[in-house]
């Protein structure tokens, strides 16, 4: 089966298909449909599940910092800040939101192109999980499904390694259009891709090797690389709050020049 050298979960693979090309692609309607979806509630069941360093980089971006805790109305204020706030702190939120998305659509499991055609086959789509962990423990977690539906489109948006993968389980009609572009130039990509919900209870099933052995579903190998990149995101908020751009200078006008 076609698959890249596997890197030891730490490290970002190949993109199996390539990179999508600039333009192919609708990113920023399909972003803006899937955060029109999601409702308060579920940031609220999101704030429940993610990691506490998680939940507590948010609440920093929200000046809630000192909470241990989400107090009363924080879901509302995350969604109504990311949806109409101040420029800085909705990229702020958004790359805290979706870091964990990024990190593993960055293809960390060494995924080859042969898997992810077998992947979006909900008939194989087991066998490529199982060995897939990172993108198993993604898929199978307790995050609403509009969360993990725009994290799809943050990693389309984001050109990914995996980006291919995630158009293809994002059901609006742009990805939809799409995808049948991307189609015409690699017909062994399938006309209808496994579904989202499909893949997501596939993945929350025991593999049957878990079942023979009676061992429960591994853990992603990649969160200490997760938490590596929380460190770096506080660290790029805190110089954007001190008037600095990372690597970057200012310019006159309050403009930064260098990396973006």
């Amino acid at each position: 089966m076609g698959r890249s050298s596997r890197c030891p979960g730490r490290q970002e693979g190949a993109a199996p298909f390539g990179r999508l090309g600039e333009g192919a692609v609708p990113t920023a309607e399909l972003e803006r449909e899937a955060l029109s979806a999601i409702s308060t509630e579920d940031v609220a069941a999101f704030l429940r599940t993610a990691p506490p360093e998680h939940v507590r980089d948010l609440l920093g971006v929200l000046r809630l910092g000192a909470a241990r805790r989400p107090p009363p109305g924080a879901a509302d204020l995350l969604l109504r800040t990311f949806r109409h706030g101040e420029p800085r702190r909705r990229a702020a939120l958004r790359d805290i939101l979706a870091a964990p998305a990024l990190h593993v659509f960055g293809n960390v499991d060494g995924l080859g192109a042969d898997d992810c055609v077998r992947l979006l086959d909900d008939a194989t789509a087991g066998d490529v999980l199982e060995r897939a962990p990172a993108l198993r423990s993604l898929l199978a977690s307790d995050v609403p499904d509009t969360i993990v539906r725009w994290w799809l489109a943050c990693a389309v948006a984001k050109g990914r390694p995996l980006a291919v993968v995630a158009l293809a389980l994002l059901a609006e009609p742009a990805a939809r259009a799409a995808w049948d572009g991307l189609r015409g130039d690699r017909p062994d990509l399938p006309e209808h891709p496994v579904e989202l919900r499909d893949l997501r209870r596939i993945a929350r099933r025991p593999s049957d090797t878990e079942e023979k052995n009676g061992t429960p579903m591994p853990s992603p190998p990649a969160l200490d690389d997760l938490t590596a990149a929380l460190d770096e995101l506080r660290r790029r908020f805190d110089e954007a709050r001190a008037g600095r751009r990372p690597g970057g200078r200012i310019l006159p006008g309050g403009t930064a020049a260098g990396r973006r």
